[in-house]
């Protein structure tokens, strides 16, 4: 770890996930995404911009696309010059708030049964490349998210 890391400092920051720098390591070092982004046009709070706040259908929309990419999604509310958040994106916030909770508020899996080609998950695809996966979630009413 401690040659790629000295090894990383002598490269530039694009070609640390390279093949060239990871083919011959021993041991592979992780770097968690993320995923950076406003809740308004730019970084910082500007009064004409308090109508400019992202949708709730784009904020959506990007919290799907990061963290449906394993990486962690980080949203930027700039201050007022008073030091506050805007009323704007309060409501945006309780918006999304509101949004996420209906949609991931209830663990669907907690009273579902997986099996493996009618055998117990112990037996799950031992070492076939193709096999088949029933989940049964039981009595759900709304369901419309899935995560593998």
């Amino acid at each position: 770890m401690l040659n790629y890391m000295v090894r990383a400092r002598l490269t530039t920051i694009s070609s640390w996930g390279s093949r060239e720098i990871l083919a011959n390591e021993r041991e592979l070092i992780w770097y968690p995404a993320e995923v950076n982004t406003s809740i308004r046009l730019g970084w910082f709070w500007h009064e004409s911009e308090n109508d400019k706040v992202r949708s709730l259908e784009e904020l959506v929309t990007i919290y799907y696309n990061s963290v449906g990419g394993n990486a962690t999604f980080l949203l930027n509310i700039p201050p007022t010059n008073e030091g506050l958040l805007h009323e704007n994106e309060l409501k945006r916030l309780a918006e999304i708030g509101r949004y996420l909770e209906k949609a991931f508020g209830e663990n669907l899996l907690e009273k579902a049964q997986l099996s493996a080609d009618g055998t117990g998950i112990e037996n799950v695809c031992a070492g076939e490349r193709d096999c088949g996966l029933l989940l049964q979630l039981g009595d759900v009413h709304g369901y419309n998210h899935s995560s593998l």
